[in-house]
């Protein structure tokens, strides 16, 4: 009898765990989606921010700094966070088939930071200098690497910090480094109060070493910082960037990815104001040049709106091409 009472409490144990782990597994709207973005000096966090602002009303949502694009798809991954924004370059060499892609946000500019009469006014001039070239697990290293060996250099030929975009404003500031790397949308907080606080000067990408990176490495574009985006710019700075991608995890199940689609887009003028896609953010612009597959729930939303997207395929990458079907 007691071999009995403790085979069924056993057996009730384990379907106990199991109805845990499907409800940790499968995730539905009513609850907080956990949100990963960036450093707080970048316009991840400043979007997140006025999204939960927006929605308060509709979603709830708990906004998490983290280290950039390469650890919120590790967390997503790991079941940490739940959606996340992440450069559309990183999403397709990093993505898994725990993640997929809800839309395009707006355009990050890679901006070289640097005090005006440095001396600095190539990436070539960054050998041997103190640069910080992003957190570990940021999007920002990924691109600081890349860019540095299209011009013949690596880490190892700078003084390399690997700092937040306010912790390396703060170290330009102060003297103690000479540049920094800042992959984010223009204007980014953190630069923009730097500018406030002493003459800054942006280098330059462009010409073969920006062709070369477009030919290289997916994700990549031309870009522009125009005139008078920070104190004292008095031109515009040929740049590339990268898109900034809003994702979710697998796990979430399609009518709350839904809801959320439909959200970004109902609030879509509040939501990218003062980014690079201010008056142009639609959903025909939200689905080009994302080079992943969308979760089931984005794709529904699209398809009621005419627009076709691609699902994810092995491995979670698929070309997409968005348009008026």
């Amino acid at each position: 009898m007691r071999f009995r009472m403790r085979k069924s409490a056993a057996i009730m144990m384990t379907v106990i765990l199991a109805v845990m782990l499907f409800a940790s597994c499968s995730k539905s709207g009513n609850s907080e989606l956990r949100f990963g973005t960036g450093g707080s000096g970048g316009m991840y966090y400043s979007y997140a921010e006025k999204l939960r602002e927006v929605s308060k009303n509709s979603m709830s949502f708990d906004v998490r700094t983290t280290a950039g694009s390469s650890a919120n798809i590790r967390l997503l991954d790991q079941g940490f966070i739940d959606i996340a924004i992440v450069q559309s370059d990183v999403l397709l060499a990093e993505g898994t088939q725990a993640c997929s892609a809800i839309a395009g946000l707006y355009t990050e500019a890679v901006q070289i930071v640097t005090a005006k009469g440095s001396g600095i006014d190539s990436v070539y001039d960054l050998e041997g200098k103190r640069v910080s070239v992003g957190e570990e697990e940021s999007g920002v290293l990924v691109n600081s690497k890349q860019i540095l060996e299209v011009y013949g250099l690596l880490l190892d030929d700078i003084d390399a910090r690997y700092l937040s975009f306010n912790d390396a404003a703060e170290a330009l500031k102060k003297g103690e480094i000479d540049a920094f790397f800042c992959t984010a949308g223009a204007p980014t907080s953190a630069v923009a109060k730097l500018a406030e606080s002493m003459e800054i000067e942006l280098v330059g990408i462009e010409g073969r070493e920006a062709e070369t990176l477009m030919k290289l490495y997916g994700g990549y574009s031309d870009c522009v910082i125009s005139a008078g985006t920070y104190k004292g710019q008095n031109s515009d700075v040929k740049t590339i960037g990268v898109k900034a991608v809003l994702i979710a995890s697998n796990n979430l199940d399609k009518e709350t990815v839904a809801k959320l689609t439909a959200l970004i887009f109902s609030k879509g003028g509040d939501l990218s104001a003062g980014t690079p896609a201010e008056g142009m953010f639609n959903e025909d612009y939200a689905v080009l040049g994302v080079p992943f597959g969308f979760h089931e729930g984005a794709r529904e939303y699209y398809a009621g709106k005419g627009i076709a997207v691609a699902e994810a395929e092995s491995g979670g990458t698929s070309a997409v091409f968005g348009g008026q079907d």
